[in-house]
């Protein structure tokens, strides 16, 4: 297994420290104003001396085109296969899933290990935690309230709370993103596909504490990606199968589904995961991970947000019936993605980068678009200071208390 300097790069040109060398206070602040905007990210001058586009302009097209793609990988350790996704591909992160979790030393030492893998600029190295029924975490951790369970509690900060017990784990393993909180509004209704994965069926509600869950994952150097724009909590279908139609007029996409979003975006929020949803009054012909009209035209365009977008899962059923992951990938990228998702095959992130680099090379991406989207990457790292730094094994003992206690409350 190859080694490296940690943080070759990025630690040595962009930044000044690292998250692992920061202490964080457990206490909780009382919130006085819950509508305070997310910390206000660097304002960077794009001058040559500006860090990132020195970097980028380091870049190979490899390099470049490797950031747009999140891959899960297979096994509980490092094979030959998934080394060559940072060595060979040269992706700018991984997704964790159930099946990579064995236990709390395995999973550091698979994350240590990644760390210590060569690669030039620091991974996305993320998961799904939300709380409630979606966890991946090991066994050995106590499970946290899902967000219906948190709002039907009435305590404003326990949201808070828990976005901030949340980032304090993950951090702990080394985890630097999280595929949460929840921002879908939930239509109260038996079929629904999200459910009490949803914090309420008032957007109003769903924004609030989805805004305070987040910004206490990023207390800890957590990326919050919040999910499923435009809005998966009114639709029967689960895009892991087929495709959701939302019909809905765009008057009460507004005051409904997209409220939440907009919310966050006010807010600073640094990243959003669009789903495979086909919003029927804005496209109706492909879901919003292909979408140019929703992902550029209404997401980019139409409601301002400059922050860094990620696709679902792109082999999932909504987008396999009828799409490649590579063929997928390079389509969503060209609608608006800045990173895609890929977290089924093991050859299948090869594929797509690819795909990726062939479409930058006949000109189907334009070289401007694939730099404006990588910039966004590197301004995000930069950011929440992602560095490689290994951890030390994780004291279970004062997550599990920290989780118990919020469970009691």
């Amino acid at each position: 297994m190859r080694k490296t300097m940690i943080l070759i790069v990025l630690s040595a040109v962009l930044m000044g420290g690292c998250v692992s060398d920061r202490t964080f206070d457990r206490s909780i602040p009382a919130i006085k104003d819950t509508l305070l905007p997310f910390p206000s990210k660097e304002t960077i001058d794009l001058a040559p001396s500006d860090p990132v586009e020195k970097l980028l302009a380091s870049m190979t097209l490899e390099e470049k085109v490797g950031q747009l793609v999140i891959a899960g990988f297979y096994g509980t350790s490092v094979d030959e296969v998934t080394e060559d996704l940072i060595t060979e591909a040269k992706l700018g992160g991984l997704i964790f899933f159930g099946r990579n979790v064995e236990s709390t030393s395995q999973l550091v030492g698979l994350l240590n290990t990644f760390k210590r893998i060569e690669s030039k600029i620091p991974l996305f190295l993320s998961i799904d935690e939300e709380g409630g029924s979606v966890s991946r975490l090991p066994s050995d951790i106590a499970n946290l309230p899902g967000a219906r369970t948190i709002m039907k509690k009435n305590v404003l900060n326990l949201t808070y709370e828990e976005g901030r017990a949340i980032g304090y784990a993950l951090d702990e393993y080394g985890f630097n993103m999280n595929f949460a909180p929840v921002l879908d509004v939930d239509n109260g209704k038996s079929n629904s596909v999200i459910g009490s994965r949803s914090f309420s069926t008032d957007p109003m509600v769903v924004a609030e504490l989805g805004v305070l869950m987040a910004r206490g994952m990023e207390e800890h150097g957590v990326i919050p990606v919040v999910k499923h724009f435009p809005g998966h909590g009114d639709t029967a279908v689960d895009s892991h199968a087929g495709t959701p139609i939302v019909k809905h007029p765009m008057d009460r996409l507004n005051n409904v589904e997209l409220y939440p979003f907009a919310y966050a975006i006010e807010r600073d929020i640094p990243a959003i995961m669009v789903g495979h949803i086909i919003l029927s009054k804005v496209d109706a012909k492909v879901p919003s991970t292909l979408s140019y009209a929703v992902m550029t035209g209404l997401l980019r365009n139409q409601m301002k947000f400059e922050g860094v977008v990620v696709t679902d899962d792109l082999g999932m059923g909504a987008i396999s019936a009828d799409h490649t992951q590579a063929e997928a990938a390079v389509l969503s990228i060209k609608a608006g993605a800045d990173i895609v998702m890929i977290s089924h095959g093991r050859r299948d992130p090869f594929k797509a980068v690819a795909a990726l680099k062939k479409a930058v090379l006949d000109g189907v991406i334009p070289m401007a678009m694939l730099d404006q989207k990588v910039r966004r990457i590197l301004r995000l790292k930069l950011r929440f200071k992602i560095d490689q730094t290994p951890h030390d094994q994780v004291d279970v003992g004062k997550i599990n208390e920290w989780f118990n206690e919020l469970r009691k409350k």
